[in-house]
């Protein structure tokens, strides 16, 4: 589970425990003013990785995931016409068994 917590410029994780719930929560810097997260897999190395949009920059930022954590991706900002007001990930052809939409 993930919050984007725009007051305080970071996001609130809660990971699976293995059992059926949560460990607690870790929050992590994510940018100015996130308003909005999105889970998935984008470099495909089975591990989650996190797409948060900003409300106040006109990029959204990737937090790559490492199994245990997520590092924001230095210099890996998708520019944008407009402020963001979110994020979706769409399914590809390409996507395997684990896609969602």
């Amino acid at each position: 589970m993930v919050t984007a917590n725009t007051g305080g410029n970071n996001i609130t994780l809660l990971l699976g425990n293995g059992s059926g719930g949560l460990t607690p929560s870790f929050s992590t810097g994510a940018g100015a003013n996130p308003i909005d997260v999105v889970a998935g897999d984008l470099d495909r190395d089975g591990v989650l990785d996190l797409v948060v949009a900003k409300s106040t920059g006109q990029d959204l930022e990737l937090l790559r995931g490492t199994g245990t954590s997520f590092v924001t991706q230095t210099g890996v900002r998708r520019p944008l016409d407009a402020h963001p007001a979110g994020a979706r990930r769409l399914p590809t052809a390409t996507d395997g068994p684990t896609s969602w939409s």
